[in-house]
C-alpha cells in the first residue's frame, strides 16, 4: 500500500514506495530509499511535484530516529575529521554525505545490538519480522 504525497509535504524518514524519475526517465531516487533533507532538496530542485510514499510514511524495520543531542554529537565528530571548513557546494555535499553515513552507521549499530539482545532473550532463534526484514535488506 502506498500514498501519493506532494513534494512540499514530504518529511525526512519517509520511505519511497516507487522510484522517482526525472522527465527523461533517469532514476533520481530508488524504491525503498528513506528520505533525508538532502533528498527532499534534490526533488525540489528537479521540479518533482509528487512522490509515492509507503503507507504509514516510514518503512517497517527502519531504525528509530536519533535524538537532537546525538545528531549534534555526530555532526561535531564529522566536522573534527574535516581539515577545512566546507565552502563550495561540492564540499558541502561531501560533508552532508559523511554526516548521513555516520548517522546510518550508528543506527545500524544500535539495531544490531537490539537484534543480539533479542536473540539472547529468545533461544529458539526466531526473530521478530521487522528485525529479520532489516537484516535481509542491510
Amino acid at each position: 500500500m502506498a500514498d501519493t504525497v506532494p513534494t512540499p509535504a514530504i518529511k525526512p524518514g519517509m520511505t519511497l514506495a516507487e522510484p522517482v524519475c526525472n522527465r527523461w526517465g533517469q532514476i533520481l531516487l530508488n524504491k525503498g530509499c528513506t528520505l533525508t533533507n538532502r533528498h527532499i532538496t534534490v526533488l525540489e530542485n528537479w521540479g518533482i511535484s509528487t512522490v509515492v510514499i509507503e503507507k504509514g510514511g516510514v518503512s517497517e524495520g527502519a531504525p528509530p530516529p536519533l535524538d537532537g543531542p546525538t545528531l549534534e554529537r555526530i555532526q561535531q565528530r564529522v566536522k573534527e575529521r574535516f581539515l577545512w571548513e566546507p565552502q563550495s557546494l561540492l564540499e558541502k555535499v561531501i560533508f552532508s554525505l559523511a554526516f548521513e553515513r555516520a548517522v546510518f552507521c550508528l543506527q545500524r549499530k544500535r539495531l544490531l545490538q537490539e537484534v543480539g539482545e533479542e536473540a539472547a532473550a529468545n533461544p529458539s532463534g526466531r526473530m521478530s519480522p521487522n528485525r529479520a526484514e532489516f537484516r535481509r535488506t542491510a
